[in-house]
């Protein structure tokens, strides 16, 4: 996108048009000043543009793009020592699962060897998973919880 170049003339016209309010936002974000203005906005404006020799403001429009973090699984583990009552607990707390959700997973869990209990950014995943680990341990439980990129 082209420079936005605006003078302090054309700021004055702006102000002519649309009233004193614009007028404020071109200033303060240009730094449109005349030129015997010596104060330490004239090269610089109000909010740091640079403006050239000629009073002028430049402007310029940059689109970044911004990506989607990569998305993680949190897997939890069949094991023979786990209590499937202790499972649901954990998908209700942990990964605020409705009951019948968290009753669902535990029973793939217990039939396939393994569930996802959610999906989330790496560091959301990584915190789930030490948290179920955490309380199962404390109930002495050997929950395994695992987090593998989607």
């Amino acid at each position: 996108m082209a420079p936005l170049l605006i003078s302090h003339k054309k700021a004055q016209e702006t102000r002519k048009v649309f009233g004193l309010a614009s007028y404020v936002i071109i200033v303060l974000l240009c730094g449109c000043s005349k030129s015997s203005d010596k104060s330490p906005h004239s090269k610089y404006g109000i909010l740091g543009l640079q403006t050239d020799m000629n009073d002028e403001a430049v402007i310029t429009e940059s689109k970044q793009e911004v990506k989607k973090p990569p998305l993680y699984k949190v897997v939890l583990h069949n094991d023979d020592y786990t209590t499937m009552e202790f499972v649901v607990f954990i998908l209700r707390d942990v990964f605020n699962r409705s009951e019948i959700d968290a009753i669902r997973i535990m029973l793939h869990v217990h039939i396939r060897g393994a569930g996802i209990a959610g999906v989330y950014t790496y560091e959301v995943a990584e915190t789930k998973a030490a948290k179920a680990t955490e309380r199962a341990r404390a109930q002495e439980f050997p929950l395994l919880c695992t987090v593998e990129q989607e």
